[in-house]
This record gives C-alpha cells, sequence and structure tokens, in this order.
C-alpha cells in the first residue's frame, strides 16, 4: 500500500490540473469578441460642396482605423466620426481599415458615394411671396416667412433621387399643409403658382385640390388655385374682384391629362387679363377674361386638400419646389424654374 499511494496521489493532482486547464479556455473563449470591419453614413447622394458624416461600425477590441475617401476632402482619417465634403462630382469609392489586437481587415464599398453637378439654369426669379422646397420640412422659405403646419405630411425622394426632398400626399392618410393667411398671399392683381407634381391617379371624377386660397364664406369658391380632376386634367382658376357677391370663378383646364407616375412641373399665371397653364415649361392652355383683379379673404391657405368643402378629399401624389408669385411670370422665368 506504500508503494501505491504516491503514484495514485499524482494521477489525482494531473487529473486535477487537466480539469481546470480546460475550464480555463472555455472561459478565455467565451470572452473572445467577434472582430468585424464594416461603416455608413449619413448620405450617399450630394450635390458638390456638400459634405457627408461617416461611422466606424466595427466591432472588436480595436487598436486603429485607417478611413480612405477618394474625391473627399479631407481624402484620409482616423476618427470614428469623420465628415467629408465632396468638391467634384463623380462616382466614389470608401474604404475602411481597422486593426484589432490579433488581425487587420479592410472594407471597401465600391461606387458608395454619388456626387452631382449644381444643375445650371437662367434666372430664376426670387422675388416669391411664399416658397416651400419640402426639403425634410414645409418652412415658407421666403423672406415672409408665412406660418406653415404639416398634417400627416411625409418625405421622398425628388426628381433627382435626392432623399427626403419632395412631399407625400396621401389620401389614406389624409395629408396636407396648411398656411396661415397673410397680407403677403393674398394676392389681389396678379399670380403665379408654380411647383413640381408627381401624380399618382385617382380613380373618381372629384377636383382634388393642389394649391387653394379659400373663401367658405362665399360658396365655397376660391380666391385662387389649381386643381387635377378627371385622371390628370389640371385646372387653375381665380375669384375676379368684379363678380356680384363674389360668387363666380374663372377657370382654364389643360387640355391633355399628366401623364400618371410622372414628374410634371405646372406653373398657372394671372395677368390681369389672361389665365394661362404651363405644363413641363410650355404654354399649354390660356384664356382671356374681362380686367379684373383677384377677390380677397381672410382665410387660409391649403394644399392638398380643402377643409371647408362639404365633400372634402385629399390628392395623392408628391409635390416639390412650390412658389407662389405676386406677379405672372414672363415666359422665359417660367422656364427658368422648369430648368432648376
Amino acid at each position: 500500500m506504500k508503494i501505491l499511494f504516491p503514484y495514485f496521489l499524482c494521477f489525482i493532482v494531473l487529473f486535477s490540473c487537466s480539469k481546470n486547464d480546460t475550464s480555463n479556455m472555455v472561459q478565455e473563449e467565451e470572452k473572445e469578441e467577434v472582430f468585424t470591419v464594416n461603416f455608413s453614413s449619413d448620405k450617399q447622394k450630394i450635390k458638390i460642396n456638400n459634405s457627408i458624416s461617416f461611422q466606424d461600425l466595427s466591432k472588436g477590441e480595436i487598436v486603429s482605423r485607417a478611413w480612405s475617401f477618394p474625391g473627399g476632402d479631407p481624402t484620409t482619417s482616423t476618427n470614428e466620426l469623420p465628415t467629408v465634403v465632396y468638391k467634384n462630382a463623380g462616382i466614389f469609392d470608401v474604404s475602411l481599415k481597422v486593426k484589432s489586437t490579433s488581425d487587420e481587415v479592410t472594407e471597401i464599398k465600391k461606387g458608395f458615394i454619388e456626387v452631382s453637378e449644381e444643375r445650371e439654369s437662367g434666372t430664376i426669379p426670387e422675388d416669391y411671396v411664399l416658397r416651400i422646397d419640402f426639403d425634410n420640412s414645409v418652412v415658407d422659405k421666403s423672406e415672409n416667412n408665412n406660418s406653415t403646419e404639416p398634417i400627416n405630411l411625409m418625405y421622398i425622394v425628388d426628381r433627382f433621387d435626392d432623399e427626403n426632398e419632395a412631399g407625400v400626399f396621401s389620401a389614406e392618410s389624409k395629408s396636407n399643409i396648411k398656411v396661415s393667411h397673410s397680407n403677403a398671399i393674398s394676392l389681389d392683381k396678379e399670380m403665379t403658382i408654380a411647383f413640381w407634381f408627381y401624380y399618382q391617379e385617382q380613380q373618381d371624377n372629384s377636383f382634388f385640390t393642389l394649391v387653394e386660397k379659400t373663401n367658405p364664406d362665399a360658396g365655397g369658391h376660391s380666391r385662387y388655385g389649381m386643381w387635377v380632376y378627371n385622371g390628370g386634367i389640371i385646372e387653375l382658376c381665380i375669384e375676379p374682384d368684379t363678380c356680384p357677391q363674389s360668387l363666380c370663378q374663372e377657370c382654364l383646364d389643360t387640355v391633355q391629362p399628366l401623364v400618371i407616375n410622372t414628374w410634371h412641373h405646372l406653373v398657372g399665371t394671372f395677368d390681369g387679363d389672361t389665365l394661362k397653364i404651363y405644363v413641363d415649361g410650355k404654354e399649354e392652355s390660356s384664356k382671356n377674361i374681362s380686367n379684373s383683379g383677384i377677390s380677397q379673404t381672410q382665410h387660409e391657405l391649403y394644399i392638398g386638400t380643402d377643409p371647408y368643402n362639404s365633400n372634402q378629399n385629399f390628392v395623392t401624389g408628391y409635390m416639390d419646389n412650390l412658389r407662389l408669385y405676386k406677379r405672372s411670370l414672363s415666359n422665359s422665368e417660367i422656364q427658368s424654374l422648369f430648368n432648376e
């Protein structure tokens, strides 16, 4: 028995040591974090001289990082959240090399950034009395700073594929915009209404409000406005100040309906004698009326609906770059807006 005891004790000790080593290895494996490399940006499409913010989404024990921004300023960075300005048009790669305590990995995203030229145009009139760009907001950018209230409005890419640069109007969500009354938008002698519109056809023959200065005190007749009906026909109306009791309207329709699910530039003008509608920079129709001004009202201007209509409805489509002028724009000015 005395001879066997040392061997038995040694076996127990060895077994115990082996068991502890295995446990430590499992714990170390559980602690080891997977090393991955990835990144994102706040946008991928911009115009020249605009900036993009990047974020390193890599995981693991990071020792260092090295960004590469061909075509950007700066062209390289070691920051976790770099901001880069792109001064030239083009499509650019972005890469990120990350080093951990045990490895080094590079993530390259080909053609990740698209930078477009500023769009050239002629002289664009800036004497608007209301300007809504729909750049993720409906703030009036005219000097009048008119009060605007979006209701259930969302945003989508515009005709240039710039994100959140057009307003989404939906009959289902009853989206619209209320612009409070002001002297600035009380057009009295001349007017121009201009905007981009992407119509998603509504099947019934109702009139759907695009832009309308309302007047519920005169039988529902609006002071001025534009509507879409009958599958894409555009109507432009004013209520002349010569109307008895302000209960009549002068209206003009386009001959052809809009092409559905396509961006169109729509302009309606009145110069005191003639109503005109322009579609995509070209005069579509005109109508001479007796010399008059435009009747006035203290009520709001609405975009996308008329809440005072007994059969209230809501337009479905996208809108962008809305401008309202207190005068009739010339053909060349309307062409400049179209080319903007």
